[in-house]
C-alpha cells in the first residue's frame, strides 16, 4: 500500500504539472471512500496541497453520506476526512446531476476524478475517459481489478486504441495500476484461511478468470483433502 499511495502522489504532481487531470474508475462502495481518506491524509501531511476531488457517481455520493453520517464507526485517523481547516482543505465536490457530471468536462487541468464503473463497462466514467484517454497531459489511474474483456483490461494491457460508447478512441494518456488498493485476498492468504478449518469444507471457486480458477483449484488439491469446484455459466448445485 505505502508504495501505491506514492506512486498516486507522484502521477498527481506529474499530471497536474503537465497541465491535465488524474481520472480514476473507481468502485462506488468501499474503494471510493478509502480514496477520500488516502487523499485528505496525503494533503494534511503537506504531501499534496489544496487538491479538488470530484466524485462523480449517484450512488458513491450516497454511500459517501452513509459513511459521514456513522462517525460512531470512525478510527480517529477517519473522523478527520471531513474535519480539515481552509488552509490545508482537500476540496470535495459531488457531480449531483447530469449536468453537473458534463460539466467536469470542461476542466482542463489539475482535477482529480473519480467516478464508477470501476472497470469502465458502463456509467460516467466512460465519458471522462473519452475527455482524457486521447491527452497526453493527463493520466488514468486503475485503483481496482480489470476483469478479462473489460474496458479497463483493454487499457491497462496497453491497447493503443480502444472503443468507449461507440468512439474510436487512441491513447495517449498515462496510464497507471495501483495495485496496494485491492480489497482482495492474495492466493497464500486464502491458503491459510482454508487451513484453518477443522473438517474438509467443500470449495467453490466463482471469483476469477477461468486460467486462474484451475489453477488455484489444482493448489487447493494438492494441499487439502477437500471437494473443490470451479463452477461454469449456468451450472447448478444443491448446497
Amino acid at each position: 500500500m505505502d508504495e501505491s499511495i506514492n506512486e498516486l502522489v507522484d502521477v498527481i504532481k506529474a499530471t497536474f504539472k503537465r497541465g491535465g487531470n488524474v481520472i480514476i474508475p473507481s468502485f462506488a462502495l468501499g474503494r471510493t471512500q478509502d480514496l477520500l481518506l488516502i487523499l485528505n491524509r496525503l494533503v494534511k501531511e503537506g504531501r499534496l496541497f489544496r487538491i479538488n476531488v470530484y466524485i462523480d457517481s449517484p450512488l458513491a455520493e450516497k454511500i459517501t453520506k452513509v459513511y459521514v453520517a456513522h462517525p460512531e464507526y470512525f478510527d480517529e485517523e477517519a473522523k478527520q476526512i471531513f474535519n480539515v481547516t481552509s488552509r490545508d482543505a482537500m476540496r470535495i465536490h459531488f457531480a449531483h446531476s447530469v449536468e453537473d457530471s458534463m460539466a467536469l468536462n470542461r476542466i482542463r487541468k489539475e482535477a482529480i476524478i473519480i467516478a464508477s464503473s470501476g472497470m469502465c463497462e458502463g456509467g460516467r466514467i466512460g465519458h471522462h475517459l473519452r475527455h482524457n484517454l486521447g491527452r497526453g497531459e493527463s493520466s488514468i489511474v486503475f485503483v481496482g481489478y480489470q476483469a478479462e474483456g473489460t474496458l479497463g483490461r483493454k487499457i491497462v494491457d496497453g491497447e493503443k486504441v480502444v472503443e468507449v460508447f461507440g468512439d474510436t478512441m487512441r491513447v495517449r494518456a498515462g496510464i497507471h495500476t495501483l495495485g496496494g488498493f485491492s480489497a482482495h485476498a492474495g492466493q497464500s492468504e486464502l491458503l491459510n484461511w482454508i487451513s484453518c478449518f477443522q473438517n474438509s469444507p467443500e470449495i467453490f471457486i466463482v471469483h476469477g478468470e477461468e486460467k486462474v480458477s484451475l489453477e488455484f483449484q489444482a493448489l487447493i488439491n494438492q494441499r487439502f483433502s477437500c471437494k473443490t469446484h470451479v463452477p461454469y455459466k449456468g451450472e447448478e448445485y444443491s448446497i
